[in-house]
Order: structure tokens, then C-alpha cells, then sequence
């Protein structure tokens, strides 16, 4: 005596009834199908991890990079009075501003930089 479970008694171990041999032989076309489906999820899934979007401040300040990037690193009108100013001998150099600005250099650039330990 044997006991039936879906179709498959204990007298038929290893074997599969008519009803159960039918699920597991597939139709080849859906068998492509499903293939290709999983296929062109996988590739969309890339498509989502390979895109990037930039926000209207990135790209406002790519814009304003590559601006700054193509004007010159010298003023050259700036340098040119300059050097008029110290051919005619009317160039004067602010003493407190130079040091002023060493000053504010130190505390900006060196973090071992204290006025108060001095």
C-alpha cells in the first residue's frame, strides 16, 4: 500500500506522473521568451548603474569652471601700470598692507600659525 502526495506514491519513487512530466518539459519558444526577457532587464538594470544626472548647480558650475579656465592667469593691464609705475619711479609700496597680508596668508594656510603665542 502506498501514499499518494501530488500525484506521486511511495511505489513510484523517482518517477513523475503524467500531470508533474508536463510542467517540467518546457516550449522552447516561451524558453526564449523568458531568456530574452531576462536579457533585457539585465541590460536595462546597466543602463540604470551607467547614467548620471547633474543637477542645475553642477552644470551651472561646470560652466563657470570652464569659463574661468579660458581667461588668463595674468592681468596683463595690471602688470603693465605696474611696471610703468616703478619706471617712472611712482610706484609706492603700502608697508602695512604687505604685512597685513602675510599676516592673514599665515592664519589662512598655516594651522600651527597662533598670533597669540607670538
Amino acid at each position: 500500500m502506498g501514499i499518494d502526495f501530488n500525484g506521486v506514491n511511495s511505489n513510484q519513487l523517482g518517477k513523475t506522473s503524467g500531470r508533474q512530466s508536463n510542467r517540467t518539459q518546457a516550449d522552447p519558444a516561451k524558453a526564449d521568451r523568458v531568456e530574452q526577457k531576462a536579457v533585457t532587464q539585465e541590460q536595462q538594470k546597466q543602463q540604470k548603474q551607467s547614467s548620471v544626472h547633474l543637477s542645475a548647480d553642477a552644470k551651472s558650475l561646470k560652466r563657470l569652471e570652464d569659463a574661468a579656465a579660458r581667461l588668463p592667469v595674468v592681468n596683463r593691464d595690471r602688470v603693465d601700470a605696474i611696471k610703468k609705475q616703478i619706471a617712472e619711479g611712482n610706484y609706492k609700496v603700502d608697508a602695512r598692507r604687505v604685512a597685513d597680508k602675510l599676516i592673514e596668508h599665515e592664519e589662512l594656510y598655516n594651522p600651527l600659525y597662533h598670533p597669540a603665542n607670538n
